[in-house]
């Protein structure tokens, strides 16, 4: 009996040995994937979404496009649009245009609003004002097209953001790099910081 009951004591004893193993294992697996999780977030902490914005025309109608370049996905893009028109022959901005899908925002504001962008991830938006397949804005105007885009990283939520300038003249695309480095464009690339301000 007391042979049995020493046989009892050693499986009993196997028995605590192995959950208390299996209880450490999955303390361990805890604190692995925890420690994946937090080397994953901090990795992406070090990544700085980025945004590219292509502009695109057709004859009777122009629109954008907005693609996550980044590997991680974006949260709360927010796109401000305004139109402005160079009159060629005075020499100066006379026109804005601007526009919204919501009443209650500014004209241009929240012109666009995507909860969230995915990696790769592409919204396009037609954009109408002064549009360039249309022979009077081309020969009377230069139109620049002035895109403010706001968007975060979700796991921190840092803020950013960027302005994009597409210029439209005579049915030829520039972009801000692009106009700067052509005469006919420099008075409407100089003027341009100062009317935005005045028409905020």
């Amino acid at each position: 009996m007391l042979q049995t009951i020493r046989k009892q004591i050693k499986k009993n004893q196997n028995i605590i040995i192995s959950l208390l193993a299996f209880i450490v294992a999955l303390i361990s697996l805890g604190i692995s994937l925890r420690s994946c999780r937090l080397e994953e977030r901090v990795k992406h902490l070090h990544i700085v979404p980025q945004m590219e914005v292509s502009y695109l025309q057709k004859k009777d109608y122009d629109f954008v496009v907005f693609r996550n370049t980044s590997p991680i996905e974006i949260v709360s893009l927010s796109v401000n649009y305004k139109a402005y028109g160079f009159d060629k022959e005075k020499g100066k901005y006379r026109i804005v245009m601007a526009g919204s899908k919501n009443i209650i925002d500014d004209l241009g504001r929240n012109w666009i609003f995507k909860s969230k962008l995915a990696p790769n991830e592409i919204i396009s938006e037609f954009v109408g004002e002064l549009s360039s397949g249309s022979k009077s804005p081309q020969e009377k105007l230069i139109v620049a097209r002035v895109f403010d885009i706001t968007y975060y990283r979700p796991s921190d939520m840092s803020r950013f953001g960027k302005r994009e300038v597409f210029f439209i003249d005579n049915g030829k695309i520039y972009t801000y790099n692009e106009a700067r480095k052509i005469e006919a464009l420099r008075s409407p690339l100089e003027q341009l910081d100062a009317f935005i301000q005045k028409y905020l």
